[in-house]
């Protein structure tokens, strides 16, 4: 990426993070099925109920913490990306010919 131009760069990096920070993290809260716990008694399994603080839980312990810090990586992606559109040549003073 040493020879690709600045915006081309901040482009391809907000779109990355944006990727990162939106659609992985929607992505992983739709489909990644949480695992309730149970406990094998003799007479079978017995799962506890599920309450949706317990629901959230168990997510943040399975799913919750990675896609967290990758949606925090797409929002430094997109802060750094878009840092590259505010980069302005200088003019540079000793160039120029006074006349």
């Amino acid at each position: 990426m040493i020879f690709i131009q600045n915006k081309t760069k901040g482009i391809i990096l907000v779109i990355v993070g944006f990727y990162l920070l939106v659609v992985n993290t929607i992505l992983s809260i739709l489909f990644g099925s949480v695992y309730v716990p149970c406990i094998p008694t003799p007479n079978g399994y017995e799962c506890p109920p599920v309450d949706p603080l317990t629901y959230f839980g168990n997510w943040l312990y399975q799913y919750g913490l990675v896609t967290i810090l990758i949606a925090l990586g797409g929002l430094a992606l997109i802060i750094y990306g878009s840092r590259h559109f505010l980069i302005k040549k200088e003019f540079d003073d000793t160039k120029a010919s006074s006349i």
